[in-house]
């Protein structure tokens, strides 16, 4: 049996569209028109079609009526439900490292913290995703249990997408990385509760934070529509 289809175009297109999802180029909402994709990538539609089909699988495009696809919009009880997988995980993660402690372990982290506290001087949203994720996936890998980062690949997605939407116009990113080096800090002590506790109380206010900059993202757009209908 013959597959008509082109894995690795398919994944081009799916990593181009979770990139757009993430970044807001495709904001929540938006409906999804497949001859506009195909013509902007420069492909056919047929890996439009299959990237979009595990997109839908995978939470970040819906089905709206006539309307078709649409992206996802965001809801607060998803970011609920997903900050408190991260909220367990991570405390794993911390857990084990403190159990495990290694030589480069100290070395490594303050380099994350390092990459993080540029990113917040250069208040670029892209930057400080993508060193919120480099050191959490620091953590994931120092852990030594591979299941956590394979686990939590497919969450960050959903939660880069989250402070994509949260972080736009949130300032004064430094104090997440005071919580990341408390984080480092406390997993360095070889204290396995300490360390979890440290994760634990990171991720719960940056929940909390993510959903009261997303709430009043949402009330400002609401009000702002009201003043212009």
């Amino acid at each position: 049996m013959k597959l008509k289809i082109q894995p690795q175009l398919t994944e081009l297109v799916y990593n181009a569209l979770v990139d757009a999802i993430c970044e807001g180029k495709l904001s929540a909402g938006e409906r999804i028109f497949q001859e506009k994709l195909a013509k902007q990538f420069g492909v056919s539609r047929q890996p439009i079609q299959q990237a979009l089909m595990l997109l839908k699988k995978q939470g970040f495009v819906d089905s709206s009526g006539s309307q078709g696809l649409i992206v996802t919009p965001l809801e607060i009880s998803f970011i609920e439900n997903i900050y408190q997988i991260r909220c367990a995980i991570d405390g794993l993660a911390c857990r084990q490292i403190a159990v495990r402690l290694s030589s480069n372990i100290e070395k490594r982290g303050k380099s994350f913290l390092k990459a993080g506290h540029e990113a917040v001087g250069s208040g670029s949203v892209v930057r400080l995703i993508t060193a919120d994720m480099n050191f959490h996936r620091f953590l994931y890998e120092a852990s030594d249990n591979p299941l956590i980062a394979e686990v939590m690949e497919l969450h960050w997605q959903h939660i880069r997408r989250i402070m994509g939407a949260a972080l736009q116009d949130t300032i004064g990113q430094s104090i997440i990385w005071d919580e990341h080096e408390a984080i480092l800090t406390a997993t360095l002590s070889g204290d396995p509760d300490k360390a979890e506790l440290a994760a634990r109380a990171h991720t719960e206010q940056t929940a909390k934070r993510l959903i009261a900059s997303l709430t009043a993202g949402q009330i400002g757009a609401k009000r702002r529509n009201a003043k212009t209908a």
